[in-house]
């Protein structure tokens, strides 16, 4: 049996590490380095023309979507969906607000309280209610957007302005009704 010459390296599989490295640096263009003579002065041609903002992009083949934006969609739709939510429950609110008197009476008769006593405070109280679940919104979709532009999660920011939301209406009700004499020995006899 005769032995068979070994055949030539083609792509480096039988060359020793040395060998390698020589390749590489051979395959490696040589930096240009740049002396005092040669070196790029920083005057503007007024000839040149102002290259284009998407002259340095790569052109993406047709079809072919980003894939952190195409990832952020669905937080972006939750996104707009939660503020379009919360907007359209914050102007329902108003006329409700508006007449917190007539509410909060309905309320203590079908509860079996009794009259609700009006006071100056629960008109002052509603229209605080309106300016401040606005507020809130406007706040909670202007960080939204931000975070949206940002490409950062924001579904949870919505969320977050409801609860803030419903804190403060709670919060402001609550005073009404613990200012409210029939309210308070309602819950003195009920025990509550």
């Amino acid at each position: 049996m005769t032995e068979e010459p070994r055949p030539q390296p083609e792509y480096g599989q039988y060359a020793t590490p040395q060998e390698q490295a020589k390749a590489v640096a051979k395959s490696l263009p040589t930096p240009a380095i740049a002396t005092p003579a040669t070196a790029p002065t920083h005057q503007r041609n007024p000839q040149q023309t102002i290259p284009q903002r998407n002259a340095a992009r790569p052109a993406r083949p047709l079809g072919q979507r980003n894939p952190p934006a195409a990832a952020r969609r669905p937080d972006r739709l939750v996104t707009l969906m939660l503020l379009a939510v919360g907007l359209g429950y914050a102007l329902s609110q108003i006329p409700g607000n508006l007449s917190l008197a007539q509410v909060f009476d309905q309320l203590y008769k079908q509860m079996g309280i009794g009259s609700y006593e009006v006071t100056s405070a629960t008109a002052f109280i509603g229209v605080v209610l309106i300016i401040a679940q606005l507020i809130v919104w406007v706040l909670t979709a202007f960080w939204a957007f931000r975070r949206i532009r940002a490409g950062r999660p924001s579904w949870w920011i919505p969320v977050l302005g409801a609860v803030v939301s419903v804190a403060v209406s709670s919060a402001l009700m609550a005073v009404l009704l613990m200012a409210d004499p029939a309210f308070t020995t309602y819950l003195s006899t009920k025990g509550v």
